[in-house]
């Protein structure tokens, strides 16, 4: 989820039905299912997280799924998986905000390269949890975004007079995006090389 459940009750929801938890698992399948759609529409992953990729050898250029790209990304190369190589010395350079990645060649078979991406979410209701030092939280634009989205097929679901506790299908979250959404996940599109 790009936010809290109490975050996506508090939007969803009048005071009084916000202490109640009767909606708690529809809307958290709500509010995962649009971060997944968001996902897949932007071709990128969100939320902040080590993650790794295997590549064969012979490339030398990349868009990683997951930034902005905390630190230097971290490059290892193997002609025999499990055993890893450090190979930083290929890293020709990279764009951190963009996550491309530009690779000197090698005549390694396969290369891995890990890096912390991805936009920081707090997901404590109190929104107590310290940014860390290298980390981008999530932008402000998206996260209304994904509100808006959640909000717009939780109304519809509920127009259609279909008890609001019952789970929504996956057909339901797949929607089509609101205008104001898609002018928002623009911004966010992860282009291949």
């Amino acid at each position: 989820m790009l936010g809290t459940l109490h975050e996506l009750k508090t939007w969803l929801l009048n005071p009084d039905l916000v202490k109640r938890t009767d909606y708690d698992n529809a809307i958290a399948q709500l509010g995962l299912g649009v971060a997944a759609q968001f996902e897949t529409a932007c071709n990128r992953k969100f939320a902040r997280a080590q993650r790794n990729r295997i590549i064969g050898g012979y490339l030398c250029n990349l868009v990683l799924d997951t930034y902005p790209v905390e630190g230097k990304p971290v490059i290892e190369v193997t002609d025999e998986p499990p055993h890893w190589e450090p190979a930083q010395d290929t890293l020709e350079k990279f764009h951190p905000h963009s996550g491309i990645v530009w690779l000197k060649p090698t005549d390694a078979e396969l290369r891995r390269i890990i890096w912390t991406g991805g936009y920081f979410i707090d997901y404590t209701d109190e929104k107590t949890t310290p940014l860390p030092e290298t980390a981008t939280p999530l932008p402000e634009d998206l996260r209304l975004a994904w509100l808006q989205q959640c909000e717009h097929i939780w109304t519809k679901h509920q127009k259609l007079g279909v008890p609001i506790n019952t789970t929504l299908s996956t057909a339901e979250v797949t929607q089509t995006f609101l205008p104001s959404v898609e002018t928002t996940l623009r911004a966010y599109r992860r282009l291949n090389l």
